[in-house]
């Protein structure tokens, strides 16, 4: 549980420099992944997680998207963080994005909750990004590839983390999302 004391809040901003450094550096994605992975953080630091799951929602995108790898995040945070953040990185091997998906789902599910609540957090700001896409472009192939992988994702997740709030925050934002489409 997050307790907002003084070391816990540096921590916090140490990881979002880590972050804003590190993409600097050598950020590869050309998508807004700085606001998204501080605005995972923060719907964390909005449930009141503690400061690990914090910083690895803000960190989860950087093993895929930028040079940083798991020792960076071991050395400068800890091993546990480090461990959720790789949890929830694509195994770029895998080519087919559905596939990439479902081992990403059952690797955060091997981890544990913490894992799944960051790659929860995660997915609902990506539903907002995605949602904005899809009415930009139209595309039906994309929006319904998009809820395959929601669902998919919900059903996996269901038993362990059906007593979380976040789990349901993202259920409802899913059937908000779909009903939109239809």
């Amino acid at each position: 549980m997050f307790k907002n004391t003084p070391v816990e809040q540096s921590n916090i901003e140490k990881a979002i420099k880590f972050l804003v450094t590190n993409f600097e550096k050598s950020g590869k994605n050309p998508k807004p992944v700085i606001l998204h992975s501080i605005k995972t953080g923060m719907k964390l630091l909005d449930y009141g997680y503690d400061e690990n799951i914090i910083i690895a929602g803000i960190l989860h995108d950087i093993i895929e998207d930028t040079d940083v790898e798991y020792n960076d995040i071991a050395n400068a945070f800890n091993k546990e963080i480090a461990d959720i953040v790789r949890s929830c990185s694509f195994d770029r091997n895998i080519t087919d994005r559905f596939e990439r998906g479902k081992e990403l789902i059952g690797r955060c599910i091997a981890h544990g909750k913490d894992a799944v609540i960051v790659k929860i957090a995660d997915r609902l700001d990506t539903i907002e990004f995605q949602k904005n896409l899809y009415k930009q472009n139209r595309n039906d192939d994309f929006l319904n590839n998009l809820i395959i992988e929601h669902i998919y994702f919900l059903d996996r997740t269901e038993t362990m983390m059906k007593h979380e709030e976040i789990w349901h925050e993202m259920n409802d934002k899913l059937n908000e999302y779909f009903k939109r489409k239809n």
